[in-house]
């Protein structure tokens, strides 16, 4: 509208699909003139104009979701013009500012959260630069403190008419009023007079509600209320399955708008905001101790620092105190042991009477091969006094011939002689009968000994790879819950500080690293006796760092001194079976350190390449060797001293891996100093 020549003219600007310069919706809310900037500021029900009036041209803004920087909301519902170049715009989205220098909307957010997405209806500006909007949530004073916002609401509870404000319906008629219509009528007030309660209340426990059951819809539950006021600890016996804490604050203007935060030190340990609640239910606590600590606001939200608390012991059922566990594990621990203990003595007697049965049936077959021996001899002894008869009788023949002259005067002589000649073939072929069926006896007897023994050797080797078969299940089996168990008792230590339970619970730590020891003796055993040696690339470097781990962890306080070294360095690189070498070195070293002197123990481990053989020197200054424990210090499950760490497996399962190689194994050993050495043939 402009006035002319004196007449009044109306200019109407609508909406121009496609013409950015039109303005932005044709149903307007509100206006207001900046009279500084010569602009008219148009609200709308889908989006805000800015009319040039110099250029009858409008700038349209609306709401981009991924743009912040954009519009809050596009249904506007009042503007307010704060400054030359800030502008406030009410939404139904929420409160914005507009930057009319840089062109862009920044959303006002408090420090309270209050604002949120409101609504806001109206928007006015009181002498000391306080902002008031009002909203559908009633009315809203607003603080700026640098580029932080403040906001305290009032609601009909403050004495409102109502909490439900109309679009635009905000005038400030002069400097000590304020007025503000709604749907309930207006409210006016001055602003100066609105003071804000700084007196913080005091908060108070009540009471704990105790049940024995949970409570739903369905039933009341059987509830016992304790007195907490002036209580500083509670215990919550086990048969508690839920507990309610009822508190209040000592604030009594307008005690309704009261607010609370608590939380539950051990449970959850950052506050947690629960309005005007006062109380807080918790259901099946786990046993332990824990802290409720609770502060309260007044009606304008300033929080008093001073809390109210109360220290909450949850007690545990029987099955879940210390003396349960410790008696859990006790017995774990002594059902592992018995049964391998029990098991372990029925595989020895198996093998043991296994043993005997072979030695049993090996001489069997010796005296039975004697027998036949015996028997061969006496036939090869038979078979020459008949060839000797042959060449006798031939020689007779012979000189028969050469008297053939004397044929006929010697007749009967010859006759006679003819006669023996007849019998003793007779003889023979009665002899070459004889030896003919017991030939064929000795084959039958012979054969029947061999299926015999054929079947005997298979059953022992079937027993032998089940016995193999059942050692490494049961090795590896164990290692799972041994290990569970050590774990457990590492892990149970950290939670007692009981002097003697912590003694059961070391007792438990270093029987548990004893079983883990003996079973990876017993699949390294395995592994021996079932692998076939490879020949494959060996890391010298690799094998001298993985030792170095590995003595580490057996002397994990560092009493021995401990020196892995390649005496050529230019081989770091041989052909044999990586894990039978690996098993060579941790077994003799482990031995060493389990034989160590104590104070000043010093261990070294050389190895040196030649073109055919692998040298492993482990020379260690210990207690030396025994002169009655050298014979048998290579059995299985013999210990030089009874108060040895070890199983007796160790140098058993070296020895056997040695062999396995086709390599040897000896030792040298004084008081004082013992040297094992072993050489291993190599593989091109």
């Amino acid at each position: 509208m402009t006035r002319r020549n004196g007449k009044v003219e109306f200019q109407n600007f609508v909406h121009r699909a496609g013409d950015n310069s039109s303005i932005i919706y044709d149903r307007l809310t509100c206006l207001e003139e900046d009279t500084a900037n010569n602009k008219l500021l148009v609200g709308t029900n889908d989006g805000f104009s800015i009319l040039d009036l110099a250029r009858n041209t409008f700038t349209n803004y609306r709401n981009e979701e991924k743009n912040a920087t954009s519009l809050c909301g596009n249904e506007i519902n009042s503007i307010y013009i704060v400054g030359q170049d800030s502008i406030m715009i009410g939404t139904s989205a929420g409160l914005c500012a507009f930057d009319d220098k840089r062109d862009i909307f920044t959303r006002i957010i408090d420090r309270q959260g209050l604002l949120g997405d409101i609504e806001v209806q109206g928007i006015q500006k009181d002498l000391k630069g306080k902002i008031w909007i009002s909203s559908k949530n009633g009315l809203y004073q607003l603080s700026r403190y640098g580029n932080e916002w403040n906001a305290r609401q009032f609601t009909n509870k403050d004495g409102l008419h109502g909490n439900d404000f109309s679009a635009g319906a905000a005038i400030m008629p002069h400097d000590q009023l304020m007025v503000f219509g709604g749907l309930n009528g207006f409210t006016y007030f001055d602003p100066q007079k609105i003071k804000k309660n700084d007196l913080v209340p005091e908060v108070l426990l009540q009471r704990v509600d105790l049940h024995q059951e949970a409570v739903d819809d369905t039933k009341a539950g059987k509830m016992t209320s304790v007195p907490v006021l002036e209580k500083r600890h509670l215990h919550i016996s086990p048969d508690i399955a839920m507990f309610t804490i009822h508190f209040i604050a000592l604030g009594y203007t307008n005690p309704s708008e009261n607010k609370y935060k608590y939380k539950m030190s051990g449970f959850q340990d950052s506050w947690l905001d629960i309005g005007s609640e006062r109380s807080v239910t918790f259901t099946n606590l786990d046993p332990g101790t824990y802290t409720f600590s609770v502060m309260a606001s007044n009606n304008d939200g300033r929080w008093n620092p001073q809390i109210a608390s109360v220290e909450i012991e949850v007690m545990p059922p029987w099955s879940k105190t210390k003396l349960a566990f410790i008696a859990y594990l006790l017995l774990f621990a002594l059902l592992i042991y018995t049964t391998i203990q029990l098991r372990t003595r029925s595989l020895l007697a198996s093998q043991k009477k296994l043993k005997a049965e072979v030695e049993r049936r090996t001489c069997e077959i010796k005296a039975q091969n004697e027998v036949l021996d015996s028997t061969n001899y006496m036939l090869d002894e038979k078979v020459k006094e008949i060839e000797a008869q042959n060449e006798e009788i031939s020689q007779q023949l012979e000189n028969i011939l050469l008297q053939n002259e004397h044929i006929a005067q010697q007749n009967n002589e010859i006759n006679l002689k003819n006669s023996l000649l007849q019998h003793a073939n007779e003889e023979r072929e009665n002899a070459n009968v004889k030896l003919r069926q017991l030939n064929a006896r000795l084959e039958s007897l012979v054969e029947e000994r061999t299926n015999h023994l054929q079947a005997t050797l298979e059953k022992f080797q079937k027993t032998d790879s089940e016995l193999n078969t059942f050692l490494y299940r049961s090795s590896h089996d164990l290692k799972g819950p041994m290990t569970t168990l050590l774990g457990l008792a590492v892990v149970a230590k950290k939670s007692f500080n009981d002097e003697e339970v912590l003694k059961f619970f070391d007792l438990v730590e270093d029987t548990s690293k004893t079983m883990v020891r003996n079973l990876k003796k017993l699949r390294e055993v395995h592994l021996i006796f079932n692998k076939k040696p490879e020949s494959n690339p060996v890391d010298l470097q690799v094998l001298v760092e993985k030792l170095l781990v590995f003595l580490d962890g057996i002397d994990k306080q560092g009493k021995v001194q401990k020196s892995v070294l390649i005496a050529n360095p230019d081989k770091l690189e041989v052909r044999s079976d990586t894990e039978f070498i690996k098993i060579i070195l941790e077994n003799i070293s482990e031995n060493a350190i389990f034989y160590n002197r104590g104070e000043g123990a010093t261990i070294t481990v050389l190895m040196t390449v030649s073109s055919t053989n692998l040298m492993i020197s482990v020379e260690d200054n210990g207690l030396g060797i025994d002169r009655e424990a050298e014979l048998r210090i290579f059995e299985m499950f013999y210990r030089g001293r009874e108060n040895s760490k070890g199983a007796g497996l160790g140098l058993y399962t070296a020895k056997s891996a040695v062999d396995k190689l086709g390599g040897n194994l000896q030792f040298d050993s004084q008081d004082g100093h013992t040297t094992f050495e072993v050489i291993l043939p190599l593989q091109v």
